[in-house]
């Protein structure tokens, strides 16, 4: 039973320590250049880039990514 719980504790701690590295765990606008900053500001509407969802469409522009269609991604058929 100890051994169990051992072992337990080990895999909660790997866990935790694979987790804290996700990129999909990092905040916000981590990852985008400081030149477009004043971008996550403006209130403008989702738009579906090759990237994936941007919060709007200046971002995507000034981080170079082709935008596909107005609204989060996937784009709906015919677009």
């Amino acid at each position: 039973m100890k051994r169990f719980a051992v072992l337990a504790v080990v895999a909660l701690i790997a866990a935790l320590a694979f987790a804290g590295g996700c990129r999909g765990c990092q905040k916000e606008g981590a990852d985008i250049p400081p030149q477009c900053g004043e971008c996550l500001q403006l209130p403008t509407g989702e738009v579906c880039t090759v990237r994936g969802t941007m919060k709007n469409s200046c971002l995507a522009i000034c981080v170079g990514a082709k935008i596909e269609c107005n609204g989060a991604c996937p784009c709906a058929t015919g677009e």
